[in-house]
């Protein structure tokens, strides 16, 4: 029974890689300096430090398999060899992308706190391209779906525009991918 897998558990609020959950520590869950929680990965995807970000309604659950010690929360073996845990960064992709933008929608003034979280972000984390995140005017205008990402959706009735700002928090804060265009794929999927 997959239901009572730790490792399967916890990615479920995290969309986490395979050997990054094998990474993570009992001290790993923090705060950031605006009090958002996040993962701190030591060791992401080519080598890079990130931050893996919490929603606000998962912080108990992720805060129940951290202790606070410099433990290794899973060992290999702990993994479940046949399990799909890259279907879990789609999911929680989708899942904090509805977060984000439901968020916007109701409250304009959430728009301004979640932009100085993924610049903090951004700034602190993205080495390679530190100094090129847009104004916060940019984000006030919708993604646009085009070509053969827009034919996709219009075939499986998803949406064909995307709140800017909700997909590039999901890009930095959860995804860790820096990438608008990839984060769309994980919201088509």
């Amino acid at each position: 029974d997959k239901s009572d897998n730790k490792t399967i558990t916890l990615n479920r609020y995290l969309g986490l890689r395979r050997n990054e959950l094998t990474r993570l520590h009992g001290n790993d869950l923090q705060q950031d300096r605006l009090g958002n929680w996040y993962v701190y990965v030591d060791k992401g995807k080519g080598g890079k430090a990130q931050r893996q970000y919490v929603l606000p309604q998962d912080v108990e659950k992720v805060r129940a398999f951290f202790d606070g010690s410099s433990n290794l929360l899973f060992r290999k073996a702990d993994m479940d060899s046949k399990y799909n845990y890259h279907a879990q960064r789609h999911e929680l992709a989708k899942k904090a992308y509805a977060y984000y933008a439901e968020r916007i929608a109701a409250d304009p003034n959430y728009a301004k706190e979640l932009y100085r979280n993924v610049a903090e972000s951004w700034h602190h984390l993205n080495k390679r391209d530190r100094a090129a995140l847009e104004p916060r005017s940019y984000f006030e205008t919708k993604y646009k779906l085009r070509g053969k990402n827009r034919a996709l959706a219009q075939k499986t009735g998803k949406p064909i525009e995307y709140d800017r700002l909700a997909l590039r928090a999901v890009s930095v804060l959860h995804l860790s991918h820096w990438r608008d265009n990839i984060t769309i794929d994980y919201l088509l999927s």
